[in-house]
């Protein structure tokens, strides 16, 4: 988390940007809190929605998950990374008929849009 957000401070340098107003969705809101609180003279305001969160129940699991995709993800294809990141995240492996049912293809894209390294 803390190197993603060191990466959006060089980001906001190259393109030569002030304060900025950050806003971040799920594991990005994340980053954008970790951004916030590891350089908080770069944010003018911050809007988090629907932040992830690596706290509560799940909080442990989901982070050693993440860990774990990202350690091993060199051997692994996609499609497994996705699976095991969104299975401990959702709470078992039922996930897929409620996501398939909500969101039909949302499984297929998120292993095709999947860049190494995205879910470390």
């Amino acid at each position: 988390m803390e190197e993603q957000a060191a990466d959006c401070l060089v980001l906001r340098r190259y393109l030569h940007i002030g304060k900025a107003h950050i806003v971040g969705h799920s594991y990005g809101g994340s980053i954008a809190l970790q951004l916030t609180l590891d350089f908080p003279g770069v944010v003018q305001t911050l809007t988090l929605l629907e932040p992830a969160l690596i706290v509560g129940s799940s909080g442990e699991a989901y982070r050693e998950s993440l860990l774990k995709g990202a350690q091993a993800h060199a051997d692994r294809l996609a499609e497994d990374v996705v699976d095991e990141f969104v299975r401990v995240r959702w709470g078992g492996n039922d996930y897929r008929s409620i996501l398939d049912q909500s969101l039909p293809g949302a499984f297929e894209q998120a292993v095709a849009d999947e860049i190494p390294g995205l879910l470390s």
